[in-house]
């Protein structure tokens, strides 16, 4: 949000979401605080009092599989791309997590593995002016365990699937209401897309990304085409939206999530 905030003291227009919904969204652990707090379903996660650059309390390790369990997933507050997220199966691979993860954020959260079929469902528009949600996009890596950076980023590691294989009808209808929820609650302008997990017992969300990876080779533009929405003019339609964004709020110091 920091380049967000210079802007708007700037009055200047730009795409994507306003300083306070980047900063919260950027930080798994207050996205996690303000979606839970609206009633967002998530995946249960132990969340870490002590910063990364003071000593670890002794039987952090132990605190993770007594809270959450093994597997999990491990990661610290504020990345993107997957990095400072690592799988751990034991405690050999939460201390392992821990001796690296001062290098790459302040705090950290270990949150549950559950089964199920990873999507991601991108939003386009801006929060209170009915957000169009695009169709949902299935991921399925095909070597390895998780959506690590490897998968997102390496040619033909990852399969991509509009719609998802496992959702009928009525579970896309469930999805992209979640995900407009998300979009509102934390405040998005222009887009975002909203990373889930679906199990058995319904999706859990994984977190917000406000500035999605945007190659024409990224989801988000992915899910756009398949809905009819070329790359001209989805960057089209993103300019258009933050243009009438700045009409309404000519300083962009916009609604916070609350």
């Amino acid at each position: 949000g920091t380049v967000q905030g210079m802007l708007d003291l700037h009055g200047l227009p730009y795409v994507g979401s306003g300083c306070a919904a980047s900063a919260v969204a950027m930080d798994k652990i207050r996205t996690r605080e303000v979606l839970t707090a609206h009633g967002v379903p998530m995946a249960p996660a132990y969340v870490a009092a002590a910063p990364l650059c003071r000593a670890v309390p002794r039987g952090e390790a132990e605190r993770i599989g007594a809270t959450v369990g093994f597997p999990c997933f491990l990661k610290v507050d504020v990345s993107g791309s997957s990095l400072g997220v690592a799988r751990a199966e034991g405690e050999a691979d939460v201390a392992e997590f821990l001796r690296v993860a001062p290098q790459l954020g302040r705090r950290f959260l270990a949150e549950r593995a559950v089964q199920g079929e990873e999507i991601s469902v991108p939003v386009l528009g801006n929060a209170g002016f009915d957000p169009e949600v695009l169709p949902p996009i299935g991921i399925y890596p095909r070597a390895a365990r998780f959506f690590d950076h490897a998968a997102k980023y390496d040619p033909g590691a990852t399969d991509e699937v509009v719609p998802p294989r496992g959702l009928d009808a009525a579970g896309i209808t469930a999805v992209q209401q979640l995900a407009r929820t998300c979009h509102e609650v934390i405040g998005c302008d222009g887009l975002s897309r909203v990373d889930m997990m679906v199990t058995l017992d319904g999706p859990l969300v994984l977190e917000v990304n406000t500035m999605p990876g945007f190659t024409r080779e990224s989801l988000y533009p992915k899910s756009a085409a398949a809905h009819g929405i070329d790359y001209r003019t989805l960057l089209s339609r993103l300019i258009d939206l933050a243009l009438e964004l700045a009409a309404h709020l000519p300083r962009r110091m916009e609604h916070s999530p609350s």
